[in-house]
């Protein structure tokens, strides 16, 4: 999203403008702490500090990266949170909006059906209601 807002800018500025929603919502799903400008603008006042401790806020869970897709529309990843076959996720792309996705088919390293990944850094591979390509980001909405 930073990178596609660069290139946005740099092709035209009002462009940017009319996207910045966009980027701030997708922005805000990554795992992040609260915001703040800490002290940008000067020592902040009592009020401006934040005492919630270090808690992160999260709008998605990031489940891996597409590495590769078969002929047959497979595609091998290595895992980093559980989903399951029949869950609803989002699959995100440079330059384009997410698109939901459903799980359909699950196999692990020896070909196997399986209905989840329960083990984080498992090697799957998945089979989706939409194809994917390799880089794209898979994440399940919170």
């Amino acid at each position: 999203v930073y990178r596609e807002a660069i290139d946005d800018y740099f092709t035209d500025p009002a462009l940017y403008e009319q996207k910045k929603s966009y980027y701030k919502e997708a922005i805000s799903k990554c795992s992040h702490r609260q915001f703040y400008t800490g002290f940008y603008f000067g020592r902040p006042e009592t009020e401006g500090q934040l005492y919630d401790g270090n808690v992160y806020e999260r709008e998605a869970v990031y489940l891996g990266i597409i590495e590769s897709v078969d002929e047959n529309g497979y595609c091998a990843m290595e895992q980093k949170n559980k989903f399951a076959v029949g869950e609803q996720l989002e699959i995100l792309h440079p330059h384009a909006t997410a698109q939901n996705v459903t799980v359909l088919d699950m196999l692990d390293e020896e070909g196997n059906h399986i209905e989840s990944c329960p083990h984080a850094k498992q090697r799957i591979k998945v089979l989706f209601s939409k194809e994917p390509v390799p880089y794209d980001l898979l994440r399940r909405p919170e």
